[in-house]
């Protein structure tokens, strides 16, 4: 069985969530290129790009990006994972579009 690191995981992640990699390139700080060469497997994501993802996504489980070991995301351990309440998912939409908006800027400014 092939062995699933860090950057394959990333690349689930976002594939589960349907993230760009200029979405990556702004929460890792890591330029657009770069992106490419982690979901290609050619360099490893840093750990500070790491860190950087976990302060954005706080959701996301920290020790499944790094080990694989648990859940993708804290919140699948409970029972009624599939409910979030309304507080949450009006959280969770609000930080999207802050970061939609941020990427707007990004390209205006390129």
């Amino acid at each position: 069985m092939k062995e699933v690191g860090t950057n394959q995981r990333v690349r689930q992640w976002m594939q589960a969530n349907r993230f760009a990699g200029k979405e990556l390139a702004m929460w890792a700080g890591i330029s657009k290129s770069a992106v490419s060469q982690v979901l290609n497997g050619r360099t490893g994501i840093s750990l500070k790009s790491i860190q950087n993802i976990l302060e954005v996504h706080k959701e996301l489980n920290a020790r499944w990006l790094l080990t694989g070991e648990g859940e993708m995301y804290y919140s699948q351990t409970g029972s009624n994972s599939k409910y979030e309440t309304k507080d949450k998912i009006i959280s969770e939409m609000e930080r999207i579009i802050e970061a939609k908006d941020e990427i707007i800027k990004l390209m205006k400014q390129n």
